[in-house]
């Protein structure tokens, strides 16, 4: 006979709303822990620029500039690119009119990327589910998502702020230059939110926003092109930053505006994102046409059909820089010739190559041989985003082994990055023409291809990341050319040792077309960058697939 024993009696409680911390504030931690990162690298990365800016006037110009320095600065040319010169008489003046359009630039794009993945990238890879699944509203979550953009846009703005007063170069400008900066960074962050709703992808809603950007700098060059046409300039945000001039005129109007735009369209794309579904947009394109299979038939050509927007956007934008680049070369050589101290200057710093026009392509190549190797590791990185979304799994099940997939993947990065190269080569050569320089076509494209042996160095190390540490396929590569970048940059003029120049692979390159090319230097790189990918292609082949 079996006696039955009484079980425990169990209470079982609903889960306490207010314990614990609530949804939205977990999201902002997440979402927060995703974009540090990249901010603070941002951040860090402008305080440098700057901190070289301030260095490189005093150098120069340790009694300021004169009227007629002042002179050599205002011509069309230069108008266009850089905006109407202002307050350049101080360091501080000099480095917010000199590099604010760069660092306007570059803070753009950041703004626009990081939007649009939250706002729409997340979508497209099914990561707002878990969080949408609890009690927070999907327009909440949107809010979330802005506000910690905007509060990114701060931080940039405090760190710019603070390498300002630092430096002695005046606490005021400095921070109305900064707040500029930041509210020109959350107007674009804006402006990528909005689009992130209307379109049904990150790609057409980050190609929408660049194209809303390469419209507004358009603008921007026709304004600055003469006096009769500067009305234009409040049309454009890009007008509002070159109107604040934070060490002449002090203007806060523009900085109020550009932060009122940002949080306007921060606020309707919150709005927006409450009247459509997860994974919906307003802008829809009905799929009626045949399925198309061109471009399907290998890694190789659907890498192409996958990344020929990317190219494309990357062609026309290096094109239109290197073109106003070649353009600036006629001016750039009689300013230089024309004033003693800041050639001094340039020759301290070991530039003093750019009196020539050769030479002046020569020391710019080394900007672009930056933009090609961030250009080849991040189209690397794109393999890794395939990985991490899930799509590289639907491959693999079907035959085609990781290395040919990254075969095909490497092939048209290789290819992009050369092609990249030779319209680099031709544009600032058409632009040299037309400002009546004295450059031959040989001789800018000989600069250009110059750098192709430091991308193809970087294409290795990109791909030996993905290998090894594929979470860090995006930003390792990516910080490592930037800090060959600043060795090569900084390091002569500061007489750093040798080993530390050697570090930067820009160093070993010669400088063409002012001298003759260096086949030994480039077919190490070469030789570097073909081994650090083999390694690349041995451990992807040895380890998991690893989500994001």
């Amino acid at each position: 006979m079996t006696t039955a024993l009484p079980l425990a009696h169990h209470r079982h409680t609903a889960a306490d709303p207010g314990r614990g911390p609530g949804a939205a504030p977990t999201a902002a931690r997440l979402v927060t822990r995703l974009l540090a990162r990249g901010t603070l690298v941002l951040a860090a990365a402008l305080s440098a620029y700057v901190l070289l800016e301030i260095l490189s006037f005093r150098a120069a110009y340790p009694q300021g500039t004169s009227t007629a320095q002042l002179d050599l600065f205002d011509t069309p040319a230069i108008r266009m690119l850089q905006g109407p010169p202002h307050g350049v008489g101080s360091a501080g003046g000099f480095t917010a009119w000199d590099g604010g359009w760069f660092m306007g630039a570059t803070v753009a794009v950041w703004a626009l990327l990081v939007s649009t993945r939250l706002l729409r990238g997340e979508e497209d890879v099914d990561r707002v589910a878990p969080l949408l699944a609890g009690p927070l509203p999907a327009r909440t979550l949107a809010a979330v998502h802005v506000g910690v953009v905007a509060a990114g846009c701060a931080v940039v703005s405090a760190a710019v702020a603070v390498t300002f007063g630092a430096l002695g170069a005046g606490w005021s400008g400095g921070t109305l230059f900064a707040l500029t900066l930041g509210g020109f960074a959350a107007f674009w962050a804006g402006v990528g939110a909005v689009c992130a709703q209307a379109f049904d992808n990150r790609r057409r809603a980050l190609s929408a926003g660049a194209g809303v950007f390469g419209l507004a700098y358009a603008l921007r060059l026709v304004a600055n092109s003469s006096a009769d046409r500067e009305a234009l300039r409040a049309l454009t945000p890009w007008g509002w930053l070159d109107a604040v001039e934070p060490y002449a005129a002090q203007r806060p109007a523009p900085v109020v505006a550009l932060w009122a735009g940002g949080a306007v369209l921060g606020a309707l794309a919150v709005v927006l994102r409450g009247r459509r579904d997860t994974a919906g947009a307003f802008l829809t394109r009905p799929d009626r046409r045949a399925a198309r299979l061109r471009g399907l038939g290998s890694p190789a050509a659907f890498a192409w059909r996958d990344g020929r927007g990317v190219l494309l956007a990357w062609a026309l934008g290096l094109t239109v820089w290197t073109a106003v680049l070649g353009g600036m070369l006629g001016t750039m050589l009689d300013f230089l010739a024309a004033d003693d101290a800041y050639r001094r200057a340039v020759e301290v710093m070991g530039l003093g190559a750019m009196l020539t026009a050769e030479g002046f392509v020569a020391v710019m190549s080394v900007i672009l041989g930056l933009v090609l190797a961030l250009f080849a590791a991040w189209r690397v990185g794109a393999a890794r985003a395939e990985e991490a979304d899930g799509r590289l799994e639907s491959l693999l099940v079907r035959g085609v082994t990781r290395r040919r997939w990254l075969a095909g993947r490497l092939l048209v990065v290789l290819a992009g990055t050369a092609g990249l190269a030779l319209l680099a080569g031709v544009a600032t050569w058409a632009g040299a023409a037309a400002s009546g320089a004295d450059l031959t076509l040989g001789a800018s494209l000989r600069g250009a291809l110059n750098q192709l042996p430091v991308a193809v160095l970087f294409v290795g190390l990109a791909t030996l990341t993905l290998g090894g540490a594929p979470r860090l396929t995006l930003t390792l590569p990516a910080s490592l050319a930037g800090a060959g970048y600043v060795v090569e940059l900084v390091g002569p003029a500061l007489d750093w040792p040798g080993w530390v120049l050697d570090l930067s692979p820009f160093h070993h390159l010669a400088a063409v077309p002012m001298t003759a090319f260096a086949a030994a230097p480039a077919l190490w790189l070469v030789g570097l960058g073909l081994l650090a990918t083999l390694a690349g292609v041995l451990l992807l082949e040895r380890r998991d697939v690893t989500p994001a």
